[in-house]
């Protein structure tokens, strides 16, 4: 325990940073870019994030598990990452070159070029993030906490320079995040190939067949977690203006920042869950319990203050999206808690079952967007996605109990250890 409260307490911090450095971006978009860029943004990086999830097909948490559980090298890793994300990424540009042949009004939300850029930034994204993920599948900690919180600055000064400085609007906010990505490649690349001499190793179909079987089981899960989260800005980019849909970007984003407490959990845990057969089961309880009172009084503090982070943060243009955040908190508390439930799955080989969980919850969400939002608006939508992570979030609690033996009073009930694991951890965060 005390291993894992020592990497929390590094992880946690670092991801803190890059939470207060992301909102610094956010902010600054929505100062200078306005309600209606804003949402162009919005538009261009959810169109390159879901053709990435569509034809990548669950390659980075392959590459995290393998590599974790030792069924592959470090520098396999990386060469399965180019071959297995380098094929992906091509498939998923060549896609999206077709889709915007078609009039659908979803493309006259941003320029061609903004698009065309959003198309680049695919593998690059892809490739940042995965080799990032690498430090923690070998359990170095420290180091991805270093980098995380490089990568954010440098998101950040990137961000600056081209959206003020240069006054380059959509076009700049996509390109920093081209720009930043192509640094973090570099620079993740140079310090494992220093670290851990990295070396050619002939791929095989067979460990190739592998990765992709392990991905594409929880690739619905993956797809489906994400199209969950932004399905109400791609309708919205459907039938709404730009503006409503910055409206909901931000009321998506501000109570999702809440996130950070269960996914950096998930971080440090995939690689124990993965090395132990009961997949730690009685860790991973005890992490949801601790999940519950940290984002519960997180998101306490935001629906009490909401109006005035808003206007600080976004500023007055965007006091729409207060209703949103407050409708949303109520989900997002029960999804934070159920999904530290997830590394207990992919840990001990089983995630269909956290696929099953997202994609359930994707239906639900869709039915009742398309059933919500012509008579409520931007409330039906944040509704929807609210019941859609209660019904998500039950699967994976129930499959969590039934198959880790433990009852639901010894998964939720708070003992001494609890508090002092909480206690323990917040002194592990610098201040």
């Amino acid at each position: 325990m005390s291993s894992t409260i020592h990497d929390f307490g590094i992880t946690l911090s670092s991801k803190i940073a890059v939470v207060l450095i992301s909102i610094g971006i956010q902010s600054s978009l929505a100062w200078i870019l306005g309600p209606s860029g804003r949402g162009s943004y919005a538009v261009c990086i959810i169109f390159a994030s879901l053709l990435s999830l569509i034809f990548v097909i669950g390659y980075d948490i392959a590459v995290t598990y393998f590599v974790a559980s030792k069924k592959i090298s470090i520098s396999e890793g990386i060469i399965y990452s180019f071959l297995y994300g380098g094929i992906g990424s091509a498939l998923a540009i060549f896609a999206g070159l077709i889709a915007m042949t078609f009039p659908l009004a979803f493309f006259s939300k941003a320029s061609t070029q903004s698009f065309h850029l959003s198309l680049i930034s695919i593998p690059i994204s892809l490739f940042s993030y995965t080799f990032l993920q690498l430090f923690t599948a070998i359990q170095q900690f420290g180091w991805y906490a270093i980098l995380i919180m490089t990568n954010a600055v440098t998101q950040f000064l990137f961000t600056i320079l081209f959206i003020w400085i240069f006054s380059w609007g959509v076009d700049g906010a996509i390109l920093s995040i081209i720009a930043n990505g192509t640094l973090t490649i570099i620079i993740t690349l140079a310090l494992l190939h220093a670290k851990y001499h990295i070396r050619w190793s002939k791929p095989t179909i067979r460990k190739l067949r592998g990765m992709f079987s392990y991905g594409a089981r929880y690739y619905i899960g993956k797809i489906s977690n994400t199209v969950n989260f932004q399905l109400g800005t791609i309708i919205l980019a459907l039938f709404a203006s730009n503006r409503e849909i910055a409206f909901f970007v931000v009321a998506a984003s501000s109570t999702a920042r809440v996130m950070i407490v269960p996914d950096t959990l998930i971080t440090i845990l995939i690689p124990r869950a993965s090395r132990d057969k009961m997949g730690r089961k009685d860790l991973i309880a005890q992490c949801a319990r601790f999940t519950a009172i940290i984002c519960g009084l997180l998101l306490l503090f935001l629906v009490v203050f909401t109006k005035e982070i808003v206007i600080i943060l976004f500023s007055s243009s965007f006091l729409s999206a207060v209703v949103l955040i407050r409708i949303l908190a109520i989900g997002i508390f029960v999804r934070s808690i159920c999904k530290v439930f997830v590394p207990f799955l992919l840990g001990t080989n089983r995630p269909g079952i956290a696929s099953f969980s997202v994609a359930t919850g994707t239906i639900v969400n869709l039915t009742l967007l398309l059933l919500l939002l012509p008579i409520m608006g931007l409330i039906g939508a944040a509704i929807s996605m609210t019941i859609s992570y209660f019904i998500s979030s039950a699967i994976l609690l129930i499959s969590f109990w039934k198959l880790s033996g433990l009852s639901l009073t010894k998964i939720f009930r708070f003992g001494h250890t609890d508090w002092n694991l909480i206690i323990e951890s917040i002194h592990r965060i610098p201040i």
